[in-house]
Formats: C-alpha cells, sequence, structure tokens
C-alpha cells in the first residue's frame, strides 16, 4: 500500500527472524562479469527489458529459492503473478543456486528494505509539495 511506508527490518531481523544467510557477498556488489548473460539465458530463457521470467525455468532447486527469498527481501505477501525478476536479483540467486557461492541475502534484504522506505518518503515528499502548490500554501 502506498499510502503507508515498507515496515523497517532491519540486518538483524532478516538474519534471525526470517533466517536468510548473513555469510558470503552482499547481492548488490556482485558484479556483472560474475554471471555472464549467457547463463541467464541458459537459466531463464530469453530476458525482457525489466528482467527475467522463472515460468519456464526447469531448475527445481532454483525456483524452490526463488519462493523462498523473494517475498522475504522485497516485503511482498506472493510472487509476482507474471513470474517476472529483476535481472539483478536473476544474477543473484544464479550466483547462489548455479555457481554455489555464498550470497549475504539478510544484507540484500536490508538495502532493498532501506531503499524502498526511502523511495517512499521521496514519493510522500512530492505528494505534499504537489497539495501545497494546488492549494496555494507554502510547507
Amino acid at each position: 500500500m502506498r499510502n503507508q511506508p515498507p515496515i523497517a527490518i532491519d540486518f538483524h531481523a532478516f538474519k534471525d527472524e526470517y533466517g536468510l544467510s548473513s555469510e558470503g557477498i552482499n547481492p548488490h556488489m556482485i558484479k556483472s562479469k560474475d554471471v555472464q548473460e549467457v547463463k541467464l539465458k541458459e537459466v531463464f530463457g530469453v530476458g525482457r527489458r525489466s528482467g527475467y521470467s522463472f515460468a519456464n525455468c526447469h531448475n527445481v532447486q532454483m525456483v524452490d529459492r526463488i519462493k523462498e527469498i523473494y517475498p522475504i527481501v522485497y516485503g511482498k505477501i506472493d510472487l509476482p503473478k507474471s513470474k517476472l525478476i529483476g535481472k539483478e536479483f536473476a544474477k543473484r540467486i544464479v550466483v547462489e543456486v548455479v555457481k554455489r557461492k555464498k550470497v549475504s541475502w539478510a544484507g540484500f534484504g536490508h538495502e532493498t528494505n532501506t531503499n524502498q522506505r526511502s523511495k517512499w518518503l521521496s514519493w510522500m515528499e512530492k505528494c505534499i509539495e504537489k497539495k501545497a502548490i494546488l492549494l496555494g500554501k507554502t510547507i
């Protein structure tokens, strides 16, 4: 819901309460060279501008991991109906499942939550400014 900010969740909550791994590389730090486009196409098929669909992914372990982690780190109740995940998230899942490297999903979740809250605050500030302009008032 846009009228309320995402609930603040810190690193330790992602680690302790949600059971996400805290060891390994933070997924936000994984470079494009770590996961080649070819590997993403092997796993997910041809990508779209906004990401990759896991609808046709035949790697059961990959799909299970997406279903487990995605709702937690993005604060969603369900997976996207389109089964479309962002390119960066797709790269991180491939690093963990295919390349078998440790990934700090707790770090990823915390940074994602912080970014979501920051975007919400920015959006809310713009709404307040627009309302002030409409009412002819200063903030």
